[in-house]
């Protein structure tokens, strides 16, 4: 299991009884801001998952989204924004990409 700013990321996962199966084999990689913008208008996407906690209730003071394709088989994108302007944390991205 790969996390991201506390939050699960989809992937494949070999077990054919997990849901997770269905997700095609890949690995997340660090991004760039204008790499994540990039990816994510050049696509049809939809958010797959989503957790905003801009007080810090639960953990760090944050906004995750992850988005994927409509069919629910391809992670593509996933972004951290953390809230805390004490600490000046900068955005944080990951883009799936896609095994061979």
């Amino acid at each position: 299991m790969t996390y991201f700013g506390g939050c699960q990321l989809e992937e494949h996962d070999t077990d054919p009884d997990s849901s997770s199966h269905r997700i095609v084999p890949g690995t997340w990689r660090e991004a760039t801001c204008a790499e994540s913008d990039e990816v994510r208008k050049n696509q049809d996407l939809t958010v797959w998952s989503g957790h905003t906690d801009t007080e810090g209730r639960y953990g760090e003071a944050l906004m995750f989204t992850s988005w994927g394709s409509g069919d629910g088989r391809t992670p593509v994108v996933a972004d951290v924004r953390y809230m805390d302007k004490d600490k000046d944390k900068p955005c944080e991205h990951r883009i799936y990409e896609v095994a061979g």
